[in-house]
C-alpha cells in the first residue's frame, strides 16, 4: 500500500470514528394499541326494585341497536310472580292493621280496668282510714262510757244487796222468827251478794284484758288494715304505670310495623311499574352497560322469556356517533406515556375516517391483570369529533400514540 492510500484510509476510519462519538437523534418508534368504541354520551337503564326479588323474564324486549326515543319501551317483564307478592303484601296488610286495632282496643279496655282496680283500692283504703278514725274517736269512747256505766251497775248492785243483808240482820235480830226462816233468808242474801262480788270481779278481770290486750290488738288491727290498704293502692299505682308503659312501648311499635307493611305494598307497586322500562332519553339502545362494551368484555344480548338480574344494567341509550375509546396499557409503556396526550384513532371498519383524541389512563393497575407477567391499565381516548352513525360501540379500531424521540449516544 502506498502511503498516499494508507492516508487516505486512516482519514476514512477517524472520519468514522467521531461520527460513531457524535450524538444523535432518533426518531421514537409509536406505540400502537388495539382499542373499542364506548358511549361517550349515554344513559343506563338499571333495574334498580325495592322490594321484588322473585324472577324477571322477559316478555318484551327492543332489539340491540335499535333507535329509541324518551319514553319508548325497552323491555317488559312477567308480572304474575310480582302480582302474587303483592297480594301476600296486601293481606299482611290487612292482617296487621286488624291486629293493630285489637291491640289498641285491648290497651284501652286495659286501662279502664286498671281506672277501676284504682278506684277501689282508693275506697278500701278510705273505708279503713274511716274505720281507724272512727274507732279512735268513737267507738273507744263509747266503750269506755259502756264499762263505766255497767261498772256503776254493778257497785250500786252490791251496795243495794249490802244495805239489804245488813237491814235483814237487823230485821231478824229485832223480831221474833224463827230460826230456821231466818237462815234462809240470810244464807240466800249472803249467796247473791258473793255472786255479785265474784261478778263484779270477772268484770273488771275481762276490762283488764280488754285494756291490755283486746283493745291494743284491735287498734293494731285497724292500723295494719290501713297500713295495707294503702301499700295496696301504692302498689297496684306503680303496677299500673309499668302496665302503662308496656302497653304504650307495644302501641309505639305498631306504627313502624305498620308502616312497614304500607311501604311494602307501596314499594312492590313500584316495582310492578319498573318492570316495564322505558327510555330515558332519545338514542340508540345497547344491552348491557357502558363497562360491557370495554376490551375483552362482551354485553350480553337480552331476549323474550330471558331473565335479568335485579340491580343489573339491563341497557345503554347512546347519542349515535358519539364516541370513546377504551383500551388497555402495558407497564412496560407506561412511563412513555403523559397524561392528555394527543393521539389517533385508525377504525378498522374504515381507516379513512381516523379521528384524533386526548390519552387518559389510570394511574394504578387494573387489578384483573395481577396474575400477568405485567400489569395493565384501564385508559381512555376522548375524541374530538364525532363518527358517522354506521359506527357503533363495540367496534375495534387502533390507537396509535407518538412518543417523544429518544436521545442516543
Amino acid at each position: 500500500m502506498s502511503v498516499t492510500r494508507w492516508k487516505s484510509a486512516a482519514l476514512v476510519a477517524a472520519l468514522a470514528v467521531c461520527l460513531a462519538a457524535a450524538p444523535t437523534q432518533d426518531a421514537a418508534a409509536p406505540i400502537e394499541r388495539a382499542g373499542t368504541l364506548v358511549p361517550a354520551d349515554a344513559v343506563e337503564h338499571k333495574l334498580e326494585l325495592e322490594s321484588y326479588s322473585g324472577p324477571l323474564e322477559f316478555t318484551e324486549v327492543v332489539a340491540h341497536g335499535t333507535a329509541v326515543r324518551l319514553g319508548d319501551v325497552l323491555a317488559r317483564f312477567k308480572l304474575e310472580a310480582v302480582d302474587l307478592a303483592i297480594e301476600a303484601a296486601e293481606r299482611d296488610l290487612r292482617s296487621t292493621e286488624i291486629r293493630h286495632q285489637n291491640q289498641r282496643e285491648t290497651a284501652r279496655l286495659e286501662q279502664e280496668a286498671g281506672d277501676v282496680r284504682l278506684v277501689d283500692a282508693n275506697d278500701a283504703l278510705q273505708q279503713a282510714e274511716a274505720a281507724l278514725d272512727l274507732y279512735r274517736k268513737v267507738e273507744l269512747d263509747l266503750k269506755r262510757r259502756g264499762i263505766e256505766l255497767s261498772d256503776g251497775y254493778s257497785k250500786d248492785n252490791i251496795e243495794d244487796q249490802k244495805d239489804e243483808l245488813a237491814q235483814l240482820e237487823k230485821m231478824y235480830t229485832a223480831d221474833e222468827l224463827t230460826d230456821a226462816t231466818e237462815e234462809i233468808v240470810l244464807k240466800r242474801s249472803r249467796r247473791q251478794m258473793a255472786r255479785s262480788l265474784t261478778s263484779y270481779e270477772l268484770q273488771q278481770a275481762r276490762r283488764r284484758i280488754d285494756e291490755e290486750v283486746t283493745e291494743p290488738l284491735n287498734a293494731k288491727g285497724k292500723e295494719k288494715a290501713v297500713r295495707d290498704a294503702r301499700s295496696g293502692r301504692d302498689r297496684l299505682v306503680r303496677q299500673q304505670e309499668m302496665e302503662r308503659r308496656t302497653r304504650e312501648d307495644g302501641l309505639l311499635k305498631l306504627d313502624p310495623e305498620f308502616r312497614d307493611a304500607r311501604e311494602r305494598v307501596a314499594k312492590l307497586r313500584r316495582d310492578r311499574e319498573r318492570l316495564v322500562v322505558r327510555a330515558a332519553r332519545d338514542g340508540m339502545a345497547l344491552h348491557g352497560a357502558i363497562a360491557d362494551y370495554e376490551p375483552g368484555r362482551g354485553a350480553a344480548r337480552h331476549a323474550v322469556r330471558g331473565s335479568a338480574s335485579g340491580g343489573a344494567v339491563l341497557f345503554t341509550v347512546a347519542r349515535p356517533g358519539v364516541m370513546a375509546v377504551a383500551l388497555d396499557l402495558p407497564e412496560s409503556q407506561l412511563l412513555k406515556l403523559e397524561q392528555n396526550v394527543a393521539v389517533k384513532v385508525v377504525p378498522a371498519a374504515d381507516a379513512a375516517k381516523t379521528l384524533v383524541g386526548r390519552l387518559r389512563f389510570d394511574r394504578f393497575p387494573d387489578p384483573k391483570s395481577a396474575g400477568g407477567p405485567e400489569n395493565s391499565y384501564d385508559a381512555t381516548v376522548e375524541l374530538d369529533g364525532t363518527l358517522p352513525p354506521a359506527f357503533v360501540p363495540g367496534m375495534r379500531c387502533k390507537v396509535v400514540i407518538e412518543t417523544a424521540p429518544r436521545t442516543g449516544s
